[in-house]
């Protein structure tokens, strides 16, 4: 394979992560209407469906740092295309579309579990098991984004 072909598949391979990560958030965003607007048209039944919603955004979320790192790695890997990120200087470099979109998560994902905590049993367990997921998947989250720190405008 020469030069070009490389770079090519390269530059492919990256931009299906730009791809996978619209995608996942376009689920993501019709999934969390969909929940709230169950929620207001089946007052009844709330509770489990922001146990669903809790359910649906901890899967994406991991569906989203997963996708993030796949994609961080292709950008890495084509640095033809792309400068390494040591040679330019950028401002505030947790300021980025990756960084933004897992708050969008964590925020989703604290309040559901707040609907689940005012609309469930008193001392629900689910609310404790969805702190203790909670907090696995922050430390998840953490622990992958050390290994490879998005770059600015990633």
């Amino acid at each position: 394979m020469n030069d070009d072909t490389r770079v090519s598949q390269l530059a492919e391979y990256h931009r299906f992560y730009g791809d996978t990560r619209f995608k996942q958030l376009t689920l993501f965003t019709a999934a969390m209407s969909a929940a709230g607007a169950g929620v207001m048209q089946y007052p009844a039944i709330r509770w489990w469906i922001a146990l669903g919603a809790l359910f649906v955004t901890g899967v994406m979320w991991v569906v989203e740092v997963r996708a993030t790192l796949g994609g961080i790695a292709a950008h890495n890997a084509i640095p033809e295309l792309f400068p390494p990120s040591h040679k330019i200087k950028i401002f505030w470099r947790e300021i980025n579309s990756s960084y933004a979109v897992l708050l969008l998560h964590i925020a989703f994902y604290v309040l559901w579990l707040e609907c689940i905590r005012a609309w469930g049993p008193s001392a629900c367990v689910s609310f404790y098991l969805g702190v203790l997921v909670g907090l696995m998947l922050s430390i998840f989250s953490g622990v992958n984004w050390g290994a490879a720190a998005p770059c600015g405008g990633q």
